[in-house]
This record gives C-alpha cells, sequence and structure tokens, in this order.
C-alpha cells in the first residue's frame, strides 16, 4: 500500500461510521423533538451525541492508523508525513499504552527521520492544484433554490434566469480553471505567470492569520538572493499543512533530479 493510498483508506475507515453516527443522532434527534416538549432533553441528546461522535473518532484513527501504516510500503515516509500535516504522534495517539511493536516503531523512526528529506515517492513529477470549489457549489445551489419559485410562479422569467445563471457558473468554472497553482521538479508556477525555481529558494514556511471568515494562509518563500515573497494559498483546494508537505516534497525532488 503506497502513501496516498493509505490516506484515502485510512479516511474511509474513519469518516464512513462518523458519518453514519451523525446521520443516526440526526435522524433520533428529530424523533426526540417529535415527540417530545422537553428542550432541555433534546438539547441534552444532541450533546451527549457530538461527544460520543468525538470520542469514536479519536479512537478509530487510533485503531486504523496503526493497520495502515503496518501496511505502508514507506512506513517511516508516512508517519512523518502524518505528524507534518496532523500533528498527533502515536505517544499522543496511545498514551501510556503503547505496545512493544509501537515502541520500536517509534525506535527506529527516531533514528532515521532525518534521512527522509520528504522524498514522497507517491507525488508525482507534476501536479496542479486548482482553487477550491466551494464558490462554484454554492452558486449553483443557491441560483437552483432561486429558479423553482420562478418556475412555479412566473414561468416567463425563468428562461431569462435560467440563461443568467447558466452564464453565472460558466464564468465561475473558468475563473477556477484560470486561478491554479502548478508545481514541478523545477519550478513552481502561480496562475499563468509568476515561476519560482526550486534552486532559487532558501526557505518555504506556511503563514496563518485571522480567524473564521477573516482567516487567511500563506506560503512565504524566502529566496537565495534575500527577497522574499508571499503567496496567498487560502483559495486553493488543499489545506496549508498538506501544500507545504508537497512543496516541500517537490524542492526535495529537484534536488535528487540535479543529482542524476
Amino acid at each position: 500500500m503506497n502513501i496516498k493510498k493509505g490516506e484515502k483508506v485510512l479516511k474511509r475507515k474513519v469518516n464512513t461510521p462518523l458519518f453514519v453516527s451523525c446521520i443516526t443522532a440526526f435522524i433520533f434527534t428529530l424523533i426526540i423533538f417529535e415527540n417530545t416538549e422537553n428542550m432541555s432533553f433534546v438539547l441534552m441528546f444532541i450533546s451527549a451525541s457530538l461527544i460520543f461522535i468525538y470520542f469514536l473518532k479519536k479512537e478509530l484513527r487510533k485503531r486504523y492508523f496503526w493497520k495502515v501504516l503496518q501496511q505502508q510500503q514507506e512506513p517511516f515516509l508516512f508517519y512523518k508525513k502524518h505528524l507534518y500535516t496532523k500533528g498527533d504522534s502515536l505517544d499522543i495517539m496511545y498514551h501510556d499504552t503503547l505496545k512493544k511493536e509501537q515502541k520500536e516503531f517509534l525506535k527506529k523512526y527516531n533514528q532515521v527521520k532525518n534521512k527522509l528529506a520528504f522524498e514522497d515517492p507517491s507525488v508525482s513529477d507534476n501536479l496542479i492544484i486548482y482553487a477550491r470549489k466551494s464558490p462554484l457549489i454554492f452558486a449553483t445551489i443557491f441560483f437552483s433554490f432561486l429558479l423553482i419559485p420562478l418556475l412555479i410562479y412566473q414561468e416567463i422569467y425563468f428562461g431569462i434566469f435560467s440563461f443568467l445563471n447558466l452564464i453565472i457558473i460558466i464564468y465561475l468554472v473558468i475563473k477556477r480553471k484560470k486561478s491554479y497553482m502548478k508545481m514541478t521538479t523545477k519550478e513552481l508556477q502561480v496562475h499563468n505567470t509568476h515561476l519560482i525555481a526550486w534552486d532559487d529558494i532558501y526557505e518555504l514556511k506556511i503563514g496563518e492569520k485571522g480567524n473564521g471568515r477573516n482567516f487567511q494562509s500563506y506560503l512565504n518563500v524566502t529566496l537565495l538572493n534575500g527577497d522574499a515573497e508571499t503567496i496567498n494559498i487560502s483559495k486553493y483546494s488543499i489545506s496549508p499543512y498538506e501544500l507545504g508537505w508537497i512543496v516541500n516534497v517537490y524542492k526535495g525532488k529537484s534536488k535528487l533530479k540535479k543529482a542524476i
């Protein structure tokens, strides 16, 4: 099992039971709400469900992470990526209940972790990361709901608004396609013009500021000549830490290609 497949298996093993639990809790909440006037009881049930789902997630991650880790072709690299992107070590997940084989794994990992150098074989030599789909999805849902009453009560305007809706969605699709970040073993490209060669980069850091709707994340790039650049990565369909990992992988790949 490679790193990408391992991540997918882990997400499926954890998220599927959580999704079923959330749907079940929601259905039972509706049933209870219909059959009782005691709101405090309903709120207590919702709180208990949330607590149960929280601990279920922790237990599922603890159980399946170790199993997936054991099946990895590159177990130490998989673990290093997990630490980089998630931050939860085996010590944190298992507290003081580490098994003998887990302790031996951590001992070996600590011996080799400095040699791993982000050489992730599951990352291809060319990668394009597009902007998030959420604005497009939101616009489609919003205008679809807007068209329903027009279809029922104002059929004459339905065709006009349907055409405008189609134009807006096409515009958002084109805009998303133009807003991308491309990486190769030679350089980092933002949109269609901005190129930064990996050999010119001295340091890469993920920065964050704000919270809630004002939260934004940045990729801070320091060049060898002393110049610094800041790239806003909030709009891309990838988490800041995952992007930080991938950027470091490509920087490592460029060194390997150069050595060959």
